[in-house]
């Protein structure tokens, strides 16, 4: 079987991550199922490109979040997609377009899709109706059981359609090592990060907080936060700077609003394969109440809740021992469910189900 994986740009690095620079986690697998078969890693840019089409009005309102830049770059594809089995795609909206020309015939082999948070992003009826019709012409990944029945209802689809995929991470690179320090670390970009409950937290947390986000903070701050600049995309610091970062630190915290989507699951699982204990909102969107287990491999908090946050964070502070072991089991889950290894087995098996679906 032979495979298409397609991963944006300017999110991966393979050549770094080839030589072990950078952790292969938002490569989605491609790596990983590359050195077992057949896949090619095909490198795309859809937002290199600009046209007067992407600014006009009406495209949002019949296309929502996807744009015509993307269907260009769909239509490049089709013709050498064609010689492959199976697409994976890990942008959503490049799935979408490339369902565009499915539907007209114009690319063959099936298309899996990884999709996360679109339920987060409200559409108009307009551009709702066609994105339905568009991740129908695929076979959905999902990273967390909590947006699955949702994401079946919003778009109308089968059971059969989506399959749910933890997301994993590089358990080679991100590693326990080092003396730990004195600060607690916060780290995410996302707009379902609750920043403003970890500063309320912060005077009854008796130790340093250094947040890492490009997100706008509330001013002042606490007198014992301090703030850095940083993103995967923007590179303020090395992957083995944020390594270092998540080892020394005391816990990590992962504060969350109330969603559906799996958020904060990369530096989650990061820090849990560090051996740091981490402080989690529990949401509707946990990607796995099986496999984060409250008081074992990591602390529980409900949306929202300063007094508790700050609980689980002393609790921790004031019991090293207790702390540590955490943080093994946290490591050791990552190990045995979380890895990225463990993801790209399974978006194997479903490419190959949906390969043997489609021939049948």
């Amino acid at each position: 079987m032979r495979i298409a994986f397609l991963l944006l740009r300017r999110l991966v690095r393979l050549d770094d991550m080839r030589a072990g620079r950078a952790p292969t986690d938002f490569a989605y697998g491609a790596l990983e199922m590359a050195a077992r078969g057949d896949v090619e890693c095909i490198e795309i840019d859809p937002y290199g490109e600009h046209s007067w089409l992407d600014a006009l009005p009406g495209v949002k309102l019949v296309l929502g979040k996807m744009e015509p830049r993307h269907l260009r770059v769909a239509r490049g594809l089709c013709e050498p997609l064609n010689t492959f089995d199976c697409v994976v795609s890990m942008c959503a909206k490049t799935a979408s377009a490339l369902g565009w020309f499915a539907r007209r015939g114009k690319l063959r082999p099936p298309i899996v899709a990884i999709r996360c948070g679109v339920i987060n992003e409200p559409l108009n009826p307009l551009a709702l109706t066609v994105q339905r019709a568009l991740v129908h012409a695929s076979h959905s990944i999902l990273f967390g059981e909590g947006e699955y029945r949702p994401f079946l209802d919003e778009f109308k689809l089968r059971e059969d359609q989506v399959t749910v995929n933890q997301f994993g991470v590089d358990a080679g690179f991100w590693r326990p090592g080092g003396a730990r320090g004195d600060y607690v670390l916060s780290v995410g970009n996302d707009p379902q990060r609750d920043f403003s409950t970890l500063l309320d937290a912060a005077p009854a947390v008796p130790a340093p907080i250094r947040i890492i986000t490009t997100r706008k903070l509330r001013e002042p701050l606490p007198p014992n936060v301090t703030v850095q600049r940083g993103a995967l995309s923007s590179r303020e610091f090395t992957d083995e700077e944020l390594r270092d970062l998540y080892q020394r630190a005391r816990c990590v915290v992962t504060p969350l609003r109330e969603t559906f989507q799996p958020s904060g699951q990369s530096s989650t699982l990061q820090a849990m394969a560090c051996g740091t204990p981490v402080v989690l909102t529990r949401t509707r969107g946990l990607w796995s109440s099986a496999m984060m287990r409250d008081g074992d491999n990591v602390l529980l908090t409900e949306p929202g809740d300063s007094v508790a946050l700050s609980e689980r964070v002393r609790r921790l502070l004031d019991d090293p021992a207790g702390a540590e072991k955490i943080g093994a089991a946290a490591r050791a889950t990552v190990e045995s469910e979380a890895s990225i290894g463990a993801f790209a087995t399974r978006l194997e098996a479903t490419c190959r189900r949906v390969v043997e679906g489609r021939a049948r």
